[in-house]
């Protein structure tokens, strides 16, 4: 299946407005213009990569000058303290879009871990745990 890219900007925008990221007052007045900065997000508990797409939607949203760097794809399984990305660019870019790209990556990382322990929990029997939101199911 394809990435959504279409829903995934409207997700973005969503949560971008939601935020009220484009005016983030407090860091307009902490930040500097011109100050560059790098973040990393890291992993606090063990489970699986998911919604990294949306991570570098939500900075090219904020700003073109904000680079991130995926350290792992989706579906990677990953430990505590695994690096999921680094952040580098304009530093108020970074902090107004770190609010909603954690809020995404850990709503669809947590999301992704438990349906990976129902897998798991029902590998053995004659069942496949299936997303009810695709409109499809391969034959097979």
């Amino acid at each position: 299946m394809q990435f959504p890219h279409m829903a995934a900007r409207n997700v973005v925008t969503l949560a971008l407005s939601e935020d009220a990221a484009a005016d983030d007052v407090t860091t307009r007045w902490s930040v500097a213009p011109r100050q560059w900065a790098t973040a990393v997000i890291i992993t606090r508990q063990p489970g699986l990569a998911a919604g990294m797409p949306l991570a570098a939607e939500v900075y090219a949203r904020i700003g073109g000058e904000t680079r991130i760097d995926e350290s792992v794809p989706d579906g990677t399984r990953l430990e505590a303290d695994d690096v999921l990305a680094r952040i580098s660019g304009p530093a108020h870019q970074i902090i107004t879009g770190e609010r909603t790209v954690l809020n995404l990556l850990q709503r669809l990382c947590g999301i992704a871990t438990l349906t990976d322990r129902y897998v798991a929990a029902v590998r053995d029997l004659p069942v496949r745990v299936l997303d009810t939101r695709v409109s499809w199911i391969p034959a097979g």
